[in-house]
């Protein structure tokens, strides 16, 4: 993720293991996943592919965030790396939503590059109650991940309304969720930069986030 971060957004994003810096729930001491390959090709070797597997992998084209395209192409690229070989498709946004809410197909057949935003404040709970939490009527939408445990968390997560008691809560389905690799592999958070300058008026929309850029006309 550093070299994506660093190479293909060109800086404009912060590594994350779960969250980032000023999220609910955010707890400093969990680390990104390090880039092992040799221990990635063991693991295969290990699960009965010890010459790696061949695979679906679904890619985002439309810009919906900066070089969105790009950083699927280069994480697939990393995965064959290591013998997990994409067979990429190119997907539009239309296309590419359809594919990834759960109800469309009865099951993944690979992997996609997907992103949910946690608005402002920084909070994951709608972000876990659609990835996260098992799919259901009301809950997972988009989620391929399945577990009692983690269905119970992020639902109490929806309800409780004391500060602290909603981060310590969201900081212990952070940690688990890393420990256990569930529900996707979060990669980084985009960052949006702006300029201002005395000639021009800039108004945003009221609620932040990656469709800022409302409307910008030269002062008066």
């Amino acid at each position: 993720t550093g070299a994506i971060v660093e190479h293909v957004v060109h800086g404009q994003a912060i590594r994350t293991a779960q969250l980032v810096p000023g999220s609910v729930g955010y707890e400093a001491s969990l680390e990104p996943y390090a880039y092992d390959p040799d221990r990635s090709r063991a693991l295969l070797a290990e699960a009965g592919y010890p010459r790696g597997i061949r695979i679906n992998c679904y890619n985002l084209t439309t810009p919906r965030e900066p070089n969105i395209k790009e950083v699927g192409e280069a994480v697939f690229a990393f995965l064959g790396a290591v013998g997990i070989r994409c067979r990429i498709e190119q997907m539009e946004y239309g296309a590419w939503i359809n594919l990834l809410r759960a109800a469309s197909r009865p099951r993944m057949d690979g992997i996609i590059s997907a992103m949910w935003g946690h608005g402002l404040p920084a909070d994951p709970t709608d972000a876990w109650s659609g990835h996260l939490h098992s799919a259901t009527d009301a809950w997972g939408r988009n989620s391929y991940h399945s577990d009692p445990t983690f269905d119970r968390l992020v639902e109490s997560l929806r309800t409780t309304m004391d500060p602290g008691a909603r981060y310590r809560l969201a900081s212990r389905i952070a940690r688990l969720k890393h420990e256990q690799v569930a529900g996707g592999l979060p990669t980084y958070r985009p960052m949006i930069s702006l300029a201002w300058r005395d000639t021009l008026e800039f108004r945003p929309w009221p609620a932040a986030g990656w469709r800022s850029m409302y409307a910008i006309d030269l002062a008066p």
